[in-house]
């Protein structure tokens, strides 16, 4: 995830044959909360995918599941992303269980670069909706609308700092839908051009279940392994009683 980052660079890594694609530019979205302000350039292909386990306050409840983001650049500064949990098993004191999540459909955006004699961000947009597409029991049936507003700044001593802030139409646990407001961070760190360690977060307000917060923090780190492949590691735990316990993801992203 490089720290000083504008589109046009991210076209001119694409634009140059012998360059290919590259995995840092413009860097994966989903190692860490937020997503960037950035798209992936036309004809650039990332699949971003992982082994992920979250589980449970209270009644134990454990996930185990492959989480995967597909992001196709359609054509300058505008990308198509396909996401889903993906496979998942769900231990709990009734039992196991499994099926797979549901689909995600959306597009990002880019809107400008960073302006950084002026301190403002980089600013993107992505605009999805989940789709009633999971198996039996991994979903409620209904679609979720969502809008994000993606920030990025560059900060002294090759660190960054990316925020977003987005709004969902969701089906709570009453039967009644209602507007959930979320916030993500990632306050991040190169060490070098292949290594990169952060410290993020998670806001949902309120949560999933209509009621309190939502909040989950913790570290984690990007290791650029080739041009066109990256290794991430986080994990993370819950704030509030309405919070996942722990969060832990493993991922791997690739660059065609």
């Amino acid at each position: 995830m490089p720290v000083i980052l504008t589109q046009a660079s991210v076209e001119g890594m694409a634009s140059d044959p012998g360059q290919g694609p590259d995995i840092s530019e413009p860097g994966p979205d989903s190692a860490d909360f937020p997503d960037s302000a950035f798209a992936v350039p036309p004809g650039v292909v990332y699949i971003e995918t992982s082994l992920s386990y979250s589980s449970t306050k209270g009644t134990p409840l454990h996930d185990y599941f492959t989480a995967t983001l597909v992001r196709i650049g359609l054509w300058k500064d505008l990308e198509l992303r396909i996401a889903t949990p993906g496979f998942i098993q769900e231990h709990g004191i009734d039992g196991s269980t499994s099926g797979f999540g549901p689909l995600t459909f959306g597009f990002k955006q880019h809107i400008w670069d960073e302006v950084q004699e002026s301190g403002l961000p980089a600013f993107g947009i992505i605009a999805q909706v989940t789709a009633p597409t999971a198996s039996a029991g991994f979903d409620d049936g209904t679609a979720i609308p969502t809008l994000f507003f993606n920030f990025d700044h560059t900060l002294p001593w090759d660190s960054y700092f990316e925020w977003n802030v987005g709004i969902s139409d969701v089906h709570g646990d009453d039967g009644q839908r209602f507007a959930q407001g979320t916030f993500l961070w990632s306050l991040g760190h190169e060490w070098n051009d292949n290594f990169t360690t952060f410290f993020h977060g998670l806001v949902n307000v309120p949560s999933g279940s209509g009621e309190g917060e939502e909040v989950l923090m913790g570290p984690g780190m990007i290791w650029f392994v080739t041009k066109r492949m990256a290794l991430d590691l986080s994990f993370n735990f819950g704030v509030t009683d309405e919070s996942d316990h722990r969060f832990a993801r493993l991922g791997l992203s690739v660059a065609f």
